[in-house]
């Protein structure tokens, strides 16, 4: 990845010193490192920032994670015992400051190699959660960059066909669709516009989780799967936003109602890869306090006084519960390992016997662009949001003086808020934290 890498909604990334399992001082924030009990903007103050970026990649062996409900750094955070069994995770201490990620796209690229045969077209699955969004189309976004480098590869003489599905929900607007590389004629072919070698589609998926956590009935023409299993070379989940719920995120590290599970299925036993990019505690616990409580907090506030409504219905609105719960960079390895174990375990009668392993752990900082996490926040948290609007009218709780407001105009209220409204202290650039994880399957 060169020039300079920009994942869909990083800008930059930096480096600072801290290992695998202990917190730099300078990474950690004035207080306590979590809130425990209720993540809500509207109730509470906002945590002073620590401009620091930070970058490491890690060494971990297998080991027995704690219980998932637990708070964060409790005993799933620390450093478990060696298994040989497992193979080691790439433990380079890099200088570069984008190599993390690098390393991550490299070893999931290799999956082309390890599972492509003579023939055969390259699959890749592409979901992006909440939604795919429009900057995943942009030159630098980890989607561009694994499909460049795959077509890239194979040099002028032998370009396999790439067959891209992204996996997009329901009320997704194909409009939106991330566009495949090249958008002009392949070079290598002689420019001749009826030898594409990139072709893209969209499955529709039904999540595992309503807003609220609970499980969503699957209906029977929707699946979650995008691909049959054993059938795809690579796989890309990714997200930059905590999770709308408890349940979601702890299902994600289950082989049940697991978007994550799911893509681990579709993985071809003969060296499939799936990157996974997802927010530790501490790049969650910044995107609430740092980026979002800023606009959040005043807006419902203005709401709630201007509209004489009841302020626990600013706190339901502004509360982002599944932040107190999710887990530290080190706790996720060890629940990634321990569900590589799990699902390698299972039974598939069809098949010949395979494994998974985790391959590869780094993390790095990024700062999160306002465009990208707001689109991703609205299309979140809207059906939570109209839901608890339209249950407070339902109840006969105290309306607006204004007739003319309803749960409809509040809400659309919010929205422009999230979009427009200035940071009273100008924009922040505190960096949020992810990790990138590549997950391999191959034959026992």
């Amino acid at each position: 990845m060169s020039p300079k890498l920009k994942l869909p909604s990083f800008e930059k990334l930096g480096i600072s010193g801290h290992r695998f399992g202990v917190d730099s001082p300078k990474s950690r924030r004035n207080g306590s490192h979590s809130d425990q009990g209720s993540s809500n903007y509207f109730e509470r103050s906002r945590i002073p920032k620590l401009f620091t970026s930070s970058f490491a990649s890690h060494t971990q062996s297998s080991a027995e994670p704690g219980s998932s409900s637990r708070p964060a750094n409790s005993q799933n955070d620390r450093q478990p015992a060696p298994n040989p069994s497992q193979p080691p995770i790439s433990s380079e201490t890099h200088e570069d400051e984008n190599e993390w990620l690098d390393k991550a796209i490299q070893n999931t690229v290799e999956s082309v190699n390890l599972s492509g045969r003579l023939g055969q077209s390259t699959k890749i699955v592409s979901q992006a959660q909440p939604c795919p969004s429009d900057q995943a189309s942009q030159p630098g976004s980890v989607f561009q960059i694994i499909v460049n480098e795959i077509s890239n590869q194979h040099g002028s003489t032998h370009t396999p066909n790439i067959e891209i599905f992204h996996a997009v929900p329901q009320d997704f607007s194909l409009r939106n669709l991330p566009t495949s590389p090249p958008t002009t004629p392949n070079a290598s072919v002689g420019g001749d516009y009826f030898t594409s070698q990139i072709f893209g589609s969209a499955t529709v998926i039904q999540p595992h989780h309503n807003h609220d956590g609970t499980l969503l009935a699957h209906p029977p023409t929707i699946s979650s799967f995008v691909r049959p299993p054993s059938s795809v070379t690579v796989s890309i989940l990714e997200r930059f936003i905590p999770p709308a719920s408890v349940n979601e995120y702890n299902d994600m590290f289950s082989a049940q109602n697991s978007a994550l599970a799911d893509r681990l299925i579709e993985l071809s036993p003969h060296g499939g890869s799936i990157i996974f990019i997802y927010p530790t505690d501490r790049g969650a616990q910044s995107f609430r306090d740092d980026l979002l409580g800023p606009i959040l907090d005043p807006l419902l506030r203005n709401i709630v006084n201007l509209n004489s409504l009841y302020t626990d219905l600013g706190a339901s609105l502004g509360r982002l519960s599944s932040v107190s719960s999710m887990l530290s960079f080190s706790g996720m390895v060890n629940k990634l390992q321990s569900l590589c174990r799990t699902i390698s375990e299972q039974a598939y009668p069809r098949e010949a016997r395979s494994r998974f392993d985790l391959i590869y752990a780094g993390k790095g900082k990024t700062a999160l662009p306002r465009e990208l996490w707001t689109e991703l926040f609205i299309k979140q948290e809207r059906p939570r949001l109209r839901e608890l609007l339209e249950g407070y009218w339902s109840r006969g709780r105290r309306l607006p003086k204004n007739s003319e407001v309803t749960s409809a105009t509040l809400l659309r209220e919010i929205i422009d808020g999230l979009e427009r409204r200035p940071y009273s202290e100008g924009s922040p650039e505190e960096e949020v934290e992810v990790g990138a994880f590549v997950i391999r399957r191959s034959l026992v």
